[in-house]
């Protein structure tokens, strides 16, 4: 009993203790209650001073309102500019009838870029399906785009939406990897193309993709644009390990790989072209117009090297000759027409004494030395020339171009008995001229100062039943020598509602630099600021060059005796520089800093609308069928 009545005084006293304890804090919190509610009456009364009784109560019985009443004033309009869009936008949804399909998307995306409207199309994807109609899009959309943006070489773009179409799940199929090495191929920037290139190999190892011939050929064409030769002609050698098809198209690729190697590459190209052959590929109209690009573009080489491989393809054509006059299955026709066919070639090779190393049969001819091979009009040489180099398309049982005639062109001597012949050969071939041929033809003939023979050319597009275009007026203008010539070519343009360009400008100023004609120039500066035109790069560039070099020669004196009053007018040139910088915010610039800011980023274009009203002109389809409606019309009439 006694340990009992000890618990109970200890367990009463503890309770005491907790009582008293619990009394202790309810007395602190009514003190901060009084004091809180002796706060909020003094804000109360200044309130109840400046409102009535009816407008208090009822803003204190508002549900909606947050805080005392001094805060709401203060946070009255929390609203920003864009909620009631995004309201509107998360609320809005579209009716059944109202969705388009995948297919109808495609569609409008396909139209736009039919027309060269790639920010119209992308636009489509980003703004119209994820963002109005809330629209899953699917691998074929994103591969439809990384397929525009890589023609057009929108590199970074279609990258962006590999990216993005990765982050979506979406499947990356083969068509997507040779859309984007096509985009690296076309790239405006070569070394950063194929940085892409590579990374985008380390892609495919990573996930075990094993490519299949189409991706084999963009990805040949994405190294050898962009300058890594050794990595296309191994990608070619892998493609046999893991005996794949290798045809005409993969050779073309290389070829396009050759044409990059500015120093080496028509060496290249002729032991590739006879690796073909041996290959049994006959080579096809591509081929052969891509072998005249390398012609212009691309040198032999150091000439010790060359001979080499000029004796190895010579060695090597009569080992094969020899083997096919020495087979005993004479009787299959194909062997019947190949030994025919190496009988004529020697024929030819005893009679002509033209080189030609492309065909069946290749010979030197009468060549002295390759020393002497320095132009592209001697390369060509080594090809037969003209007629041989048609004679072997024929060979090849393959018909040429206008493209063929273009490119021979450009490789043919600069003389009017050459340009006549090659123009009786298109005849012979029932070949029609286009416009971008006499644009050629103008510009070959104008770069030799034969400006007569160049003006010419406009009765020959008129007979041909053409119409000049902008490209046309650029080449003209590099026969306007004087004022008068650029006033009267102008005019012309404007008759023919054709604007005045950076590009014409251009070819205006480096006239007038190369006659040091101080009024002309003054001229087209001022010409520029009344058009309204935007000078390029290249304009900026002969106008800084031509100050730098006249400013030497005010200090060593002119070696041109024939410009009189050099340094009066080189006075008057300086103040309208001046006057011209000032006016384009390029005063205290150097030429570095001038340059760049008249730099223009190729991807600018990608980035804006197209302007209306330009699209039936570009589409090819839509001019045709322009043209054939006015033919029905004449016809009616």
């Amino acid at each position: 009993m006694l340990q009992v009545a000890k618990r109970i005084v200890r367990f009463s006293s503890k309770s005491l203790l907790n009582n008293w304890s619990r009394h202790a804090r309810i007395e602190l919190k009514q003190t901060q209650c009084n004091f809180v509610k002796n706060q909020k009456f003094h804000t109360v009364t200044a309130i109840r001073q400046k409102e009535s009784e009816r407008d208090f109560l009822t803003r204190n019985t508002d549900p909606d309102t947050f805080g005392p009443p001094t805060l709401t004033e203060t946070y009255e309009d929390l609203t920003e500019p864009g909620d009631i869009e995004e309201q509107e936008r998360s609320n809005y949804q579209p009716s059944r009838y109202q969705q388009l399909s995948i297919k109808q998307y495609a569609n409008i995306i396909k139209n736009h870029i039919r027309n060269k409207r790639i920010k119209e199309a992308i636009d489509v994807l980003e703004i119209r399906m994820i963002k109005e109609d809330r629209v899953k899009p699917e691998n074929y959309i994103y591969n439809l785009l990384i397929g525009a943006c890589g023609r057009l070489g929108y590199t970074k773009k279609a990258f962006q939406l590999y990216n993005r179409m990765k982050q979506r799940g979406l499947k990356v199929t083969g068509g997507t990897y040779t859309a984007l090495f096509n985009a690296c191929a076309t790239s405006f920037w070569p070394e950063d193309g194929l940085l892409k290139a590579n990374h985008l190999r380390d892609i495919m190892l990573q996930k075990g993709y094993e490519p299949n011939v189409t991706n084999y050929n963009a990805m040949i064409k994405a190294y050898g644009r962009c300058g890594d030769i050794m990595t296309a002609f191994q990608l070619v050698d892998e493609m046999r390990e893991k005996k794949l098809n290798i045809d005409v198209i993969t050779m073309n690729f290389l070829l396009q790989s050759c044409i990059s190697d500015k120093k080496y590459g028509f060496r290249h190209a002729l032991l590739l072209w006879h690796k073909m052959r041996n290959k049994k590929l006959i080579p096809d109209a591509f081929s052969f117009n891509l072998l005249l690009r390398c012609v212009r573009d691309c040198g032999l080489g150091d000439l010790e090297t060359t001979e080499s491989v000029i004796k190895q393809i010579l060695a090597d054509s009569l080992g094969e000759n020899q083997k096919l006059l020495n087979d005993p299955q004479r009787s299959d026709p194909e062997n019947i027409e190949n030994s025919s066919s190496t009988e004529v070639s020697k024929d030819i090779e005893h009679q002509s004494t033209a080189p030609n190393l492309i065909s069946r049969s290749p010979h030197l001819g009468s060549l002295v030395a390759l020393g002497e091979v320095k132009k592209a009009e001697d390369r060509l040489l080594l090809l037969g020339g003209m007629t041989g180099f048609l004679e072997e398309m024929h060979t090849c049982n393959v018909t040429p171009d206008i493209k063929t005639f273009t490119e021979l062109l450009e490789v043919i001597p600069s003389t009017v008995a050459a340009e006549k012949h090659l123009l009786r050969l298109m005849k012979q071939e029932n070949v029609m001229s286009d416009i971008d041929f006499f644009n050629i033809l103008i510009k070959k003939r104008s770069m030799r100062f034969d400006y007569a023979g160049a003006k010419d050319v406009l009765p020959m597009i008129h007979s041909a039943k053409l119409l000049p275009d902008i490209v046309t007026y650029g080449v003209m203008a590099l026969g306007c020598q004087t004022q008068p010539e650029a006033e009267e070519l102008l005019m012309v343009m404007k008759n023919n509602a054709i604007r005045l360009n950076s590009a014409i400008l251009g070819a205006m100023l480096r006239q007038g630099c190369s006659k040091f004609n101080f009024k002309y120039i003054m001229y087209i500066l001022d010409l520029s600021e009344w058009e309204q035109v935007k000078p390029n790069e290249q304009f900026v560039n002969h106008l800084l060059e031509f100050d730098k070099k006249c400013t030497v020669w005010m200090k060593r004196g002119t070696p041109y005796k024939e410009i009189r009053y050099f340094s009066r007018d080189f006075k008057y040139f300086q103040r309208k520089l001046v006057e011209w910088k000032k006016k384009q915010g390029l005063e205290n610039k150097s030429r570095e800093e001038i340059l760049k800011q008249f730099r223009v980023n190729p991807y600018k274009q990608f980035r804006e609308n197209q302007p209306e009203g330009f699209e039936e002109e570009k589409n090819p389809k839509m001019r045709h069928e322009k043209k054939l409606m006015r033919e029905l019309k004449e016809l009616r009439v």
